[in-house]
Protein backbone atom coordinates (compact mmCIF):
# COMPACT_ATOMS: atom_id res chain seq x y z
CA UNK A 1 0.00 0.00 0.00
CA UNK A 2 1.42 3.59 -0.99
CA UNK A 3 0.04 7.18 0.12
CA UNK A 4 1.30 9.55 -1.92
CA UNK A 5 0.99 13.55 -3.45
CA UNK A 6 -0.57 13.79 -7.34
CA UNK A 7 -2.38 15.04 -9.41
CA UNK A 8 -4.87 14.61 -12.35
CA UNK A 9 -3.66 16.36 -14.66
CA UNK A 10 -7.08 15.72 -17.01
CA UNK A 11 -8.91 17.69 -13.77
CA UNK A 12 -8.11 21.25 -14.62
CA UNK A 13 -9.88 24.21 -13.06
CA UNK A 14 -11.51 27.00 -15.13
CA UNK A 15 -8.69 29.11 -13.60
CA UNK A 16 -6.07 26.48 -15.36
CA UNK A 17 -5.05 24.79 -11.74
CA UNK A 18 -5.11 21.37 -10.65
CA UNK A 19 -5.66 20.18 -6.80
CA UNK A 20 -3.06 18.47 -5.35
CA UNK A 21 -4.62 15.15 -3.84
CA UNK A 22 -3.71 12.43 -1.66
CA UNK A 23 -3.29 8.89 -3.93
CA UNK A 24 -3.96 5.38 -1.84
CA UNK A 25 -2.86 2.80 -3.91
CA UNK A 26 -3.64 -0.78 -2.44
CA UNK A 27 -3.32 -4.20 -4.70
CA UNK A 28 -3.79 -2.37 -8.08
CA UNK A 29 -6.29 0.26 -7.59
CA UNK A 30 -6.08 4.00 -6.83
CA UNK A 31 -8.36 6.46 -5.13
CA UNK A 32 -7.76 9.88 -4.13
CA UNK A 33 -8.50 12.39 -1.62
CA UNK A 34 -8.44 15.72 -2.14
CA UNK A 35 -7.04 18.32 -0.36
CA UNK A 36 -6.65 22.33 -0.24
CA UNK A 37 -4.01 23.35 -2.48
CA UNK A 38 -4.93 23.92 -6.10
CA UNK A 39 -1.60 24.94 -8.37
CA UNK A 40 -0.27 25.08 -11.80
CA UNK A 41 0.39 21.66 -13.49
CA UNK A 42 3.98 21.98 -14.03
CA UNK A 43 4.11 23.47 -10.71
CA UNK A 44 4.19 19.85 -9.61
CA UNK A 45 7.07 17.50 -9.69
CA UNK A 46 7.09 14.00 -10.42
CA UNK A 47 8.94 12.99 -6.88
CA UNK A 48 5.47 14.57 -5.20
CA UNK A 49 6.47 17.64 -4.36
CA UNK A 50 5.77 21.05 -5.65
CA UNK A 51 8.60 23.11 -7.23
CA UNK A 52 10.17 26.15 -5.88
CA UNK A 53 7.65 28.07 -8.85
CA UNK A 54 4.87 28.21 -6.33
CA UNK A 55 5.87 31.18 -4.11
CA UNK A 56 4.24 28.86 -1.42
CA UNK A 57 5.60 25.98 -1.85
CA UNK A 58 8.01 25.47 1.05
CA UNK A 59 4.89 25.52 2.97
CA UNK A 60 2.70 23.20 0.96
CA UNK A 61 5.24 20.57 0.77
CA UNK A 62 5.77 20.65 4.51
CA UNK A 63 1.79 20.22 4.64
CA UNK A 64 1.55 17.45 2.02
CA UNK A 65 4.11 15.74 4.29
CA UNK A 66 2.64 15.63 7.47
CA UNK A 67 -0.65 14.89 5.39
CA UNK A 68 0.79 11.96 4.43
CA UNK A 69 2.06 10.80 7.49
CA UNK A 70 -1.36 11.59 9.19
CA UNK A 71 -2.95 9.02 7.36
CA UNK A 72 -0.33 6.32 7.52
CA UNK A 73 -0.54 6.85 11.07
CA UNK A 74 -4.51 6.40 11.09
CA UNK A 75 -3.73 2.96 9.37
CA UNK A 76 -0.46 1.64 11.98
CA UNK A 77 -2.89 -0.36 13.96
CA UNK A 78 -5.74 -1.21 11.02
CA UNK A 79 -5.52 -4.75 9.22
CA UNK A 80 -6.42 -3.03 6.22
CA UNK A 81 -4.57 -5.86 3.77
CA UNK A 82 -7.49 -7.50 3.02
CA UNK A 83 -9.15 -4.73 2.08
CA UNK A 84 -10.42 -3.03 -1.19
CA UNK A 85 -8.81 0.55 -1.33
CA UNK A 86 -12.19 2.06 -1.65
CA UNK A 87 -12.50 0.56 2.23
CA UNK A 88 -9.35 2.22 3.15
CA UNK A 89 -10.46 5.18 2.01
CA UNK A 90 -13.60 5.22 3.46
CA UNK A 91 -11.61 4.66 7.11
CA UNK A 92 -9.53 7.77 6.39
CA UNK A 93 -12.22 9.46 5.74
CA UNK A 94 -14.34 8.32 8.74
CA UNK A 95 -11.59 9.69 11.21
CA UNK A 96 -11.31 13.14 8.98
CA UNK A 97 -14.73 14.17 9.77
CA UNK A 98 -13.93 14.56 13.48
CA UNK A 99 -11.05 17.07 11.50
CA UNK A 100 -9.28 19.82 13.52
CA UNK A 101 -11.16 23.57 13.42
CA UNK A 102 -8.62 25.16 14.92
CA UNK A 103 -5.60 23.92 12.39
CA UNK A 104 -7.95 24.22 9.74
CA UNK A 105 -8.90 27.65 10.38
CA UNK A 106 -5.19 28.81 10.91
CA UNK A 107 -4.16 26.99 7.75
CA UNK A 108 -7.00 29.26 5.64
CA UNK A 109 -5.97 32.39 7.00
CA UNK A 110 -2.08 31.50 6.09
CA UNK A 111 -3.10 30.49 2.65
CA UNK A 112 -5.53 33.84 2.38
CA UNK A 113 -2.17 35.81 3.76
CA UNK A 114 -0.39 34.79 0.42
CA UNK A 115 -3.25 36.64 -1.97
CA UNK A 116 -5.18 39.27 0.03
CA UNK A 117 -3.56 40.11 3.31
CA UNK A 118 -6.93 42.21 4.76
CA UNK A 119 -8.55 39.06 3.64
CA UNK A 120 -6.87 37.04 6.43
CA UNK A 121 -6.81 40.19 9.11
CA UNK A 122 -10.39 39.62 8.81
CA UNK A 123 -10.57 35.75 9.46
CA UNK A 124 -7.70 36.26 11.64
CA UNK A 125 -9.73 38.72 13.98
CA UNK A 126 -13.10 36.45 14.12
CA UNK A 127 -10.57 33.45 15.12
CA UNK A 128 -9.14 35.91 17.60
CA UNK A 129 -13.13 36.21 18.62
CA UNK A 130 -13.65 32.41 19.03
CA UNK A 131 -10.77 31.75 21.00
CA UNK A 132 -11.53 34.93 23.42
CA UNK A 133 -15.28 32.68 23.47
CA UNK A 134 -14.19 29.46 23.74
CA UNK A 135 -11.60 28.50 26.24
CA UNK A 136 -11.53 24.75 24.81
CA UNK A 137 -8.47 24.20 22.41
CA UNK A 138 -8.13 23.17 19.92
CA UNK A 139 -12.08 22.77 18.79
CA UNK A 140 -12.86 20.33 15.97
CA UNK A 141 -15.83 20.79 13.52
CA UNK A 142 -18.33 19.02 15.59
CA UNK A 143 -18.03 21.41 18.12
CA UNK A 144 -18.98 24.31 15.82
CA UNK A 145 -23.05 23.08 15.71
CA UNK A 146 -25.55 25.49 15.68
CA UNK A 147 -26.01 25.77 19.73
CA UNK A 148 -22.31 26.94 19.70
CA UNK A 149 -23.44 29.84 17.41
CA UNK A 150 -26.09 30.92 19.13
CA UNK A 151 -24.28 31.00 22.09
CA UNK A 152 -21.08 32.94 20.53
CA UNK A 153 -24.13 35.01 19.04
CA UNK A 154 -25.29 35.84 22.35
CA UNK A 155 -22.15 36.47 23.69
CA UNK A 156 -20.95 39.17 20.93
CA UNK A 157 -24.67 40.63 21.54
CA UNK A 158 -23.85 41.33 25.60
CA UNK A 159 -20.10 42.83 24.12
CA UNK A 160 -22.37 45.23 22.52
CA UNK A 161 -21.91 43.91 18.99
CA UNK A 162 -23.92 45.28 16.24
CA UNK A 163 -25.62 42.58 13.99
CA UNK A 164 -24.15 43.59 10.81
CA UNK A 165 -20.53 43.33 12.48
CA UNK A 166 -21.65 39.78 14.15
CA UNK A 167 -22.61 38.56 11.08
CA UNK A 168 -18.97 39.30 9.58
CA UNK A 169 -17.79 36.53 11.97
CA UNK A 170 -20.57 34.22 11.59
CA UNK A 171 -19.42 34.21 7.36
CA UNK A 172 -15.77 34.28 7.86
CA UNK A 173 -16.84 30.57 9.75
CA UNK A 174 -19.34 29.69 7.06
CA UNK A 175 -16.48 30.46 5.23
CA UNK A 176 -13.81 27.71 6.88
CA UNK A 177 -16.95 25.32 6.52
CA UNK A 178 -17.65 25.43 3.04
CA UNK A 179 -14.34 25.20 2.13
CA UNK A 180 -13.03 21.77 4.81
CA UNK A 181 -16.49 20.33 2.77
CA UNK A 182 -14.94 21.64 -0.90
CA UNK A 183 -12.51 20.14 -0.01
CA UNK A 184 -13.25 16.88 1.90
CA UNK A 185 -11.37 17.32 5.09
CA UNK A 186 -15.13 17.03 6.78
CA UNK A 187 -18.49 15.55 5.83
CA UNK A 188 -21.31 17.68 4.83
CA UNK A 189 -23.56 16.03 8.13
CA UNK A 190 -21.58 18.33 10.44
CA UNK A 191 -22.58 21.90 9.10
CA UNK A 192 -24.08 23.96 10.91
CA UNK A 193 -25.50 26.69 8.89
CA UNK A 194 -28.73 24.76 7.95
CA UNK A 195 -30.08 25.46 11.28
CA UNK A 196 -28.51 28.78 12.09
CA UNK A 197 -29.10 31.40 10.16
CA UNK A 198 -26.67 34.43 10.10
CA UNK A 199 -28.66 38.14 10.74
CA UNK A 200 -28.27 40.93 8.93
CA UNK A 201 -29.32 44.63 9.42
CA UNK A 202 -29.98 46.97 7.31
CA UNK A 203 -27.00 49.21 5.96
CA UNK A 204 -26.57 52.35 7.99
CA UNK A 205 -26.74 55.18 5.07
CA UNK A 206 -23.43 57.51 4.64
CA UNK A 207 -24.81 60.39 2.20
CA UNK A 208 -24.67 63.66 2.72
CA UNK A 209 -26.27 66.31 0.69
CA UNK A 210 -25.00 68.72 -2.36
CA UNK A 211 -24.27 71.38 -0.22
CA UNK A 212 -22.18 69.73 1.91
CA UNK A 213 -20.39 68.15 -1.12
CA UNK A 214 -19.76 71.09 -2.14
CA UNK A 215 -18.32 72.68 1.13
CA UNK A 216 -16.15 69.63 1.15
CA UNK A 217 -15.12 70.47 -2.67
CA UNK A 218 -14.30 74.11 -1.40
CA UNK A 219 -12.48 73.37 1.28
CA UNK A 220 -9.29 75.49 2.12
CA UNK A 221 -6.41 74.47 4.25
CA UNK A 222 -3.04 74.67 4.62
CA UNK A 223 -2.20 71.07 5.63
CA UNK A 224 -1.24 68.64 3.45
CA UNK A 225 -3.09 65.52 4.41
CA UNK A 226 -6.24 67.52 4.80
CA UNK A 227 -5.79 68.69 1.12
CA UNK A 228 -5.23 65.03 -0.15
CA UNK A 229 -7.91 63.58 1.80
CA UNK A 230 -10.32 66.19 0.40
CA UNK A 231 -9.04 65.72 -2.95
CA UNK A 232 -8.95 62.01 -2.74
CA UNK A 233 -12.62 62.05 -1.18
CA UNK A 234 -13.80 64.40 -4.32
CA UNK A 235 -11.61 61.79 -7.07
CA UNK A 236 -13.59 59.22 -5.60
CA UNK A 237 -16.89 60.71 -6.28
CA UNK A 238 -16.46 61.85 -9.34
CA UNK A 239 -15.17 58.01 -10.53
CA UNK A 240 -18.73 56.49 -9.22
CA UNK A 241 -17.85 56.06 -5.43
CA UNK A 242 -14.72 53.56 -6.59
CA UNK A 243 -13.62 52.73 -2.99
CA UNK A 244 -10.40 53.39 -1.64
CA UNK A 245 -8.65 49.73 -2.11
CA UNK A 246 -9.59 50.36 -6.24
CA UNK A 247 -8.06 53.79 -6.75
CA UNK A 248 -4.35 52.46 -4.74
CA UNK A 249 -3.81 49.73 -7.33
CA UNK A 250 -4.90 52.01 -10.77
CA UNK A 251 -2.74 51.92 -12.80
CA UNK A 252 -3.21 54.25 -16.24
CA UNK A 253 -5.92 56.50 -18.25
CA UNK A 254 -6.28 54.36 -21.27
CA UNK A 255 -7.37 56.85 -23.32
CA UNK A 256 -10.17 58.77 -21.35
CA UNK A 257 -11.16 55.90 -19.19
CA UNK A 258 -9.90 53.91 -16.25
CA UNK A 259 -10.40 50.68 -16.55
CA UNK A 260 -9.24 47.74 -13.83
CA UNK A 261 -10.86 44.61 -12.10
CA UNK A 262 -12.83 45.37 -9.05
CA UNK A 263 -11.10 44.05 -6.29
CA UNK A 264 -14.35 42.99 -4.53
CA UNK A 265 -16.01 41.43 -7.23
CA UNK A 266 -13.36 40.58 -9.81
CA UNK A 267 -15.66 41.83 -12.56
CA UNK A 268 -14.08 44.07 -15.24
CA UNK A 269 -14.94 47.97 -14.53
CA UNK A 270 -14.40 50.90 -16.77
CA UNK A 271 -15.11 54.30 -15.94
CA UNK A 272 -15.28 57.68 -18.08
CA UNK A 273 -12.65 60.43 -16.92
CA UNK A 274 -14.27 63.67 -16.71
CA UNK A 275 -12.55 67.12 -16.59
CA UNK A 276 -13.11 67.31 -12.60
CA UNK A 277 -11.43 63.66 -12.15
CA UNK A 278 -8.73 64.15 -14.75
CA UNK A 279 -7.93 67.56 -13.06
CA UNK A 280 -7.53 65.87 -9.49
CA UNK A 281 -5.69 62.62 -11.07
CA UNK A 282 -2.83 65.51 -12.94
CA UNK A 283 -2.37 66.57 -8.96
CA UNK A 284 -2.24 63.21 -7.34
CA UNK A 285 -0.18 61.59 -10.21
CA UNK A 286 1.93 58.59 -9.36
CA UNK A 287 5.26 57.32 -10.49
CA UNK A 288 4.75 53.60 -10.54
CA UNK A 289 0.41 53.36 -10.22
CA UNK A 290 -2.00 56.14 -11.64
CA UNK A 291 -1.73 58.23 -7.79
CA UNK A 292 0.83 58.98 -5.45
CA UNK A 293 -1.15 57.55 -2.57
CA UNK A 294 0.33 54.27 -3.15
CA UNK A 295 4.16 55.69 -2.99
CA UNK A 296 3.01 57.07 0.35
CA UNK A 297 1.22 54.17 2.18
CA UNK A 298 2.32 50.78 2.72
CA UNK A 299 -1.04 49.44 2.51
CA UNK A 300 -4.51 50.73 1.71
CA UNK A 301 -5.69 50.00 5.28
CA UNK A 302 -3.27 52.54 6.14
CA UNK A 303 -3.89 55.25 3.77
CA UNK A 304 -7.78 54.57 4.46
CA UNK A 305 -7.14 55.20 8.50
CA UNK A 306 -4.77 58.49 7.30
CA UNK A 307 -7.51 59.79 4.90
CA UNK A 308 -10.67 59.17 6.81
CA UNK A 309 -8.69 60.65 9.96
CA UNK A 310 -8.05 63.92 8.28
CA UNK A 311 -11.63 64.08 6.63
CA UNK A 312 -12.89 64.23 9.88
CA UNK A 313 -10.93 67.92 9.89
CA UNK A 314 -13.34 68.94 7.32
CA UNK A 315 -16.49 67.36 8.71
CA UNK A 316 -17.11 65.24 11.78
CA UNK A 317 -17.84 61.82 11.18
CA UNK A 318 -16.95 61.76 7.25
CA UNK A 319 -15.24 58.69 5.80
CA UNK A 320 -14.69 58.12 2.12
CA UNK A 321 -17.85 55.42 2.25
CA UNK A 322 -19.95 59.14 2.13
CA UNK A 323 -18.40 59.30 -1.38
CA UNK A 324 -20.27 56.36 -2.56
CA UNK A 325 -23.38 56.47 -0.90
CA UNK A 326 -23.90 60.32 -1.78
CA UNK A 327 -23.48 59.42 -5.17
CA UNK A 328 -25.97 56.45 -5.56
CA UNK A 329 -28.13 58.74 -3.62
CA UNK A 330 -28.19 61.82 -6.10
CA UNK A 331 -27.91 59.69 -8.81
CA UNK A 332 -31.42 58.36 -7.60
CA UNK A 333 -33.21 61.23 -6.18
CA UNK A 334 -31.82 63.91 -8.21
CA UNK A 335 -30.96 62.74 -11.54
CA UNK A 336 -34.04 59.77 -10.93
CA UNK A 337 -31.72 57.19 -12.49
CA UNK A 338 -33.19 53.76 -12.23
CA UNK A 339 -31.94 51.18 -9.61
CA UNK A 340 -30.75 49.00 -12.21
CA UNK A 341 -28.59 51.99 -13.76
CA UNK A 342 -27.42 52.90 -10.41
CA UNK A 343 -26.53 49.23 -9.82
CA UNK A 344 -24.73 48.92 -13.07
CA UNK A 345 -22.45 52.36 -12.76
CA UNK A 346 -21.21 50.99 -9.14
CA UNK A 347 -20.20 47.75 -10.53
CA UNK A 348 -22.57 45.60 -8.68
CA UNK A 349 -21.76 42.10 -9.55
CA UNK A 350 -24.73 40.51 -8.47
CA UNK A 351 -27.20 39.68 -12.23
CA UNK A 352 -30.71 38.39 -12.59
CA UNK A 353 -31.37 35.71 -15.69
CA UNK A 354 -32.59 38.54 -18.20
CA UNK A 355 -29.13 40.73 -17.32
CA UNK A 356 -27.19 37.70 -18.69
CA UNK A 357 -28.87 38.61 -22.42
CA UNK A 358 -28.10 42.25 -22.04
CA UNK A 359 -24.86 43.66 -23.48
CA UNK A 360 -24.92 47.19 -21.67
CA UNK A 361 -24.03 50.35 -23.72
CA UNK A 362 -21.17 51.71 -21.43
CA UNK A 363 -22.48 55.61 -22.49
CA UNK A 364 -25.54 54.81 -20.34
CA UNK A 365 -23.44 54.90 -17.32
CA UNK A 366 -21.44 57.54 -18.76
CA UNK A 367 -24.67 60.14 -19.13
CA UNK A 368 -25.41 59.00 -15.43
CA UNK A 369 -22.46 60.13 -13.65
CA UNK A 370 -22.05 63.42 -16.10
CA UNK A 371 -25.59 64.46 -14.82
CA UNK A 372 -24.70 63.26 -10.80
CA UNK A 373 -21.47 65.57 -11.48
CA UNK A 374 -23.25 68.56 -12.93
CA UNK A 375 -25.90 68.58 -9.82
CA UNK A 376 -23.14 70.31 -7.78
Amino acid sequence: MNISPAIKKTEVTKNGKVNIKIRVSHKGDSRFISTQFFIEPFQFKANGTVSSDHPNAAFINVELKQLVLNYEKKLLNVDYHNFHVNRIVELLNEKAAVNDFSAYFEKFIAEKKQINIRTSEIHQATLNKIKKFDPRWPLMFEDINAGWLRKFENSMTKEGAKVNAAAIHFRNIRTVFNSAIDNEAISLNIYPFRRFKIKSAETEKRSITIEQLKAIRDFKTSWEITALARDFFMLSFYLIGTNNGDLYNLKAITGDRITFSRAKTHRMYSIKVEPEAEILIKQLQGKKNLLMVSEHYETVRKMTHQINKALKRIMPDLTMYHARHTWATIAKNNVRASDEDIAAALGHSRKTVTEIYINRDPAIVDRLNREVIDCL
